[in-house]
């Protein structure tokens, strides 16, 4: 019997250097905006800036240039572990 792949498993192949984005979470959008520069020692542009429906949490969206999965996912770890953001996606 043939065995079925499901693409959904795989990861896709992403060719660098790439253009990502990221979503920055937090309570203050200065805070966040602050947190980004402090990590980023690459150019990065601020795509969109979104209040949560509660005004609770701001959303800031970055894009930037990456030039390996290693400084994909380093970039992800600072910003995460910076203490005026929540979450990053």
């Amino acid at each position: 019997m043939a065995e079925i792949h499901n693409d959904l498993e795989q990861s896709p192949q992403i060719h660098y250097p790439t253009l990502w984005e990221y979503v920055v979470i937090g309570a203050d959008e200065r805070a966040v905006q602050g947190a980004i520069f402090e990590v980023l020692e690459v150019p990065y542009e601020i795509s969109r800036i979104r209040q949560s429906s509660g005004g609770k949490f701001v959303s800031v969206h970055i894009r930037l240039e990456v030039d390996s999965k290693q400084q994909r996912d380093s970039i992800f770890s600072a910003l995460s572990r910076h203490k005026s953001v929540r979450v990053v996606i």
